[in-house]
């Protein structure tokens, strides 16, 4: 519970400081037309960041969680191998989607900050720097 609080509040706190709408890179793009390829997915948004990826989903009811489940594994798998990304992460929440759209309006900087804050919160772990190289001195 404590978790879906956290993620719910990190998400609130992205739509209240957003401002509107800008265009998307062509992974994401082309990410987000993969997601649709399912008849029972009406409107898929995705954000890419280093080698992390959010997909925001609106569905159809599929008829049972298990049909659901293999749908985002399936959908996990593709893009994992298709775009060389190593955390994927898949969800129906609408205020995710919203928030998804909104990220796409901020310049670059700030985009990366809300966007590795979001998948933070998501996985459940911290990104690793991009630019901190582990070296242990022997």
């Amino acid at each position: 519970m404590k978790k879906y609080t956290l993620w719910l509040a990190v998400a609130l706190l992205c739509l209240a400081v957003l401002p509107s709408f800008a265009m998307a890179t062509s992974t994401e793009d082309e990410i987000s037309q993969l997601a649709t390829q399912n008849e029972k997915v009406v409107k898929a948004k995705c954000v890419v960041y280093q080698r992390n990826c959010v997909v925001a989903v609106q569905t159809e009811k599929f008829a049972n969680k298990t049909e659901y489940s293999n749908y985002k594994d399936n959908l996990e798998k593709q893009i994992k191998e298709k775009y060389q990304i190593d955390n994927v992460v898949v969800t129906r929440s609408p205020k995710i989607m919203h928030a998804i759209e909104k990220f796409s309006a901020l310049d670059e900087k700030e985009r990366q900050q809300k966007i590795q804050q979001l998948v933070e919160t998501l996985c459940n772990k911290p990104m690793p720097l991009p630019h901190f190289e582990y070296k242990f001195n022997k």
